[in-house]
């Protein structure tokens, strides 16, 4: 079985690498991006299981790159978890309004986006030759 494709856009490379680098250890295929554009683009062309989008990026910000992954009708449609240090009522409800499954404050841990992944997906723990 082919490992599930995550798309992480993050415009901060040490953030977008580090849940990057926890993905693939969790047994994910992964794919970043590093702005809103990108996000959209990968994802019409890759069509990820999954994405994590930071919602305050540059070019295209995440709110509006949700719509646009939206509109692209993606089958299966992929879970989007929306991530900003900035969320406040009326961000998340923007998020949600965009289409995102689900919306976390910064800082969250790679250990905790790793295990959202799992859960929204229905996959298990990495094999123990995966895990740190």
């Amino acid at each position: 079985m082919d490992a599930p494709r995550v798309l992480v856009a993050e415009d901060f490379v040490d953030v977008r690498s580090l849940y990057a680098e926890w993905l693939r250890d969790a047994g994910f295929e992964v794919i970043e991006a590093e702005d809103g554009l990108e996000a959209v683009a990968r994802a019409r062309e890759l069509r990820p299981r999954a994405l994590i989008m930071d919602l305050s990026m540059p070019k295209l910000d995440g709110w509006q790159a949700i719509r646009q992954i939206r509109e692209l009708t993606l089958e299966p449609r992929p879970y989007v978890l929306a991530v900003s240090a900035h969320v406040g009522a009326y961000s998340r409800a923007d998020a949600y309004e965009a289409g995102a499954d689900d919306v976390v404050a910064k800082p969250i841990g790679p250990d905790v986006v790793c295990a959202i992944v799992r859960a929204a997906l229905g996959v298990s723990a990495a094999p123990p030759a995966l895990r740190r």
